[in-house]
């Protein structure tokens, strides 16, 4: 079964203004600059942070040089406290398999472009209170930190090897059937801002897409709740789709590399017939950057 096809819609073949190799004379010199003052002011010395990482700050923050250093600074200093670099051997996540026992989550195959496509069913997590006796909130944010440092790693650099060209965001496909207004509450507010929290402080610019699939009437109600926690920018990549419109989503995703209950035709035989469990994507064949395959390494000696 493929992983995509060299199909994209026709606004997929045009250059991304801000993105590597497509700058403009004005946002290149910001680049510079922010480099100059990463060495000068001894912010980091990794050569983990390459041009193409660094323009996911400029992006967010509007190439405005004075607040991409302070976003970037903030970030590193973040990343420090929280030992990210050695988060496959210090972080205890151990609790999060039976969690996606009953959670459906996961990466499934890639868009039309070459993108990870991220799948999510979050009224399977319903009740709320469940979940968190599994996993608290602790638990629950060390796992998405390890996730968002494997696809910059791992997925990324696996699927960029494998389209032939450079891929640095991901698309997302979040089921929406079951779900209740009733299920909105307080603390189910509060761990949907903990991955919120975590993407637009320190891993901005990841996100390509986002469908809402399967859309209730209620779900009006509680899109108008979350809007205000949500950037501009990220509000225009959201398509809120209603059941049985997958259409729009079939531009971009072939119907094979989604689950039949997403109204694809997938059905991961192979794989136990759990398209949420089986990580089915280019970095199975594909190696990751230089640090990926240190987490690799980590992931091994941690288990």
């Amino acid at each position: 079964m493929k992983f995509f096809t060299r199909k994209q819609p026709v606004e997929e073949e045009q250059k991304l203004i801000g993105h590597l190799d497509c700058l403009t004379e004005e946002q290149q010199d910001t680049l510079e600059v922010l480099k100059k003052y990463i060495q000068e002011e001894g912010i980091t010395t990794s050569d983990r942070y390459t041009d193409q990482y660094l323009l996911r700050f400029c992006r967010a923050r509007e190439f405005v040089l004075d607040e991409v250093k302070l976003m970037f600074k903030e970030f590193i200093e973040w990343r420090d406290l929280r030992e990210v670099d050695d988060c496959f051997l210090l972080y205890d996540v151990s609790n999060i398999a039976d969690v996606k026992k009953f959670y459906k989550h996961g990466f499934h195959g890639t868009d039309k472009s070459g993108r990870p496509l991220y799948l999510d069913c979050p009224c399977t997590a319903a009740p709320i209170e469940d979940l968190l006796k599994v996993a608290d909130k602790t638990e629950m944010t060390r796992n998405y930190i390890q996730q968002f440092e494997y696809l910059l790693h791992v997925r990324l650099p696996a699927c960029s090897e494998a389209s032939g060209k450079l891929i640095d965001q991901v698309t997302s496909v979040v089921d929406l059937n079951g779900l209740k207004i009733a299920m909105f509450k307080k603390s189910s507010r509060e761990l949907i801002k903990i991955p919120m929290g975590i993407t637009q402080k320190n891993y901005p610019e990841v996100m390509h897409s986002l469908f809402f699939i399967n859309s209730p009437m209620s779900f009006k109600a509680i899109w108008c709740v979350l809007k205000p926690f949500i950037p501009e920018k990220t509000k225009k990549k959201v398509t809120i789709l209603r059941p049985k419109c997958q259409e729009e989503l079939f531009e971009y995703v072939d119907e094979e590399n989604l689950p039949i209950e997403f109204g694809g035709q997938c059905t991961c035989e192979e794989y136990d017939g759990d398209c949420f469990e089986s990580d089915r994507g280019p970095w199975k064949e594909f190696p990751g950057d230089k640090y990926g395959e240190e987490y690799k390494k980590q992931i091994a000696a941690h288990h």
